[in-house]
């Protein structure tokens, strides 16, 4: 039987064997999803809609979160979540423009992994992914776009970029792009710049000072 591999599972083996044994070969999944590939899978998702010309792209992704989680001690962090969301798909939607010259969007792929040596197909693997997009350039230039969210800083000397260059997930989907006959000429990388804000508990009574009109130090009176 034909096994798939996509990046995420060859990333998975070449950082801990362990973790792909028990992911992969015993399919063991956590309860909950992690919040960082929950977030992925929202904006991944409004981009989608945006390439489609889906005027209401934020509003559809944004429904997921209505639904609650029944744990009160998570519904802090679920509020949180979605109105980082809302503010980058916001914000993405009033700074860029649409990908309107889209060719592609979330296209799925299914190709052989080849022995470079011989050309041959592998008999127990095959390559699986989806590419975010694939689009034309006001030059007539093919380009594979890659949507991606970090919260890493994207300022011209951030180490993100030098990771970046050697990226395999990227080489994988060029090879995916020839597959299907697109003569993909440069690569696209779409940041989300994740925002870093986080909530503050109240101060407890017992603790507020405030300054009076002659610039004394006193504390609540009510503590």
């Amino acid at each position: 039987m034909m096994q798939g591999l996509t990046h995420s599972r060859i990333q998975c083996y070449t950082t801990c064997n362990r973790k792909h044994l028990l992911a992969y070969e015993l399919r063991l999944r956590p309860l909950r999803t992690a919040a960082p590939l929950r977030m992925g899978s929202a904006v991944h998702e409004c981009l989608d809609l945006l390439k489609q010309g889906r005027d209401d792209a934020v509003e559809v992704t944004l429904q997921h979160y209505n639904d609650q989680p029944a744990d009160d001690n998570y519904l802090r962090e679920w509020q949180m979540e979605r109105a980082k969301i809302a503010a980058m798909l916001y914000g993405y939607v009033w700074r860029w423009p649409q990908w309107t010259n889209a060719i592609e969007s979330e296209h799925q792929f299914d190709i052989p992994l080849r022995n470079p040596r011989t050309n041959r197909s592998s008999r127990k693997y095959r390559l699986y992914g989806k590419i975010d997009g694939i689009i034309t350039l006001d030059d007539g230039r093919v380009a594979l776009l890659e949507h991606k969210t970090t919260s890493d800083r994207l300022d011209d000397d951030s180490p993100l970029w030098r990771r970046l260059r050697i990226d395999a997930q990227i080489s994988l989907y060029y090879l995916a792009s020839l597959s299907m006959g697109y003569k993909v000429q440069t690569i696209i990388y779409d940041m989300l710049y994740k925002p870093q804000f986080i909530p503050f508990n109240e101060t407890p009574d017992d603790k507020k000072k405030y300054i009076n009109k002659t610039g004394e130090l006193y504390k609540n009176q009510h503590a």
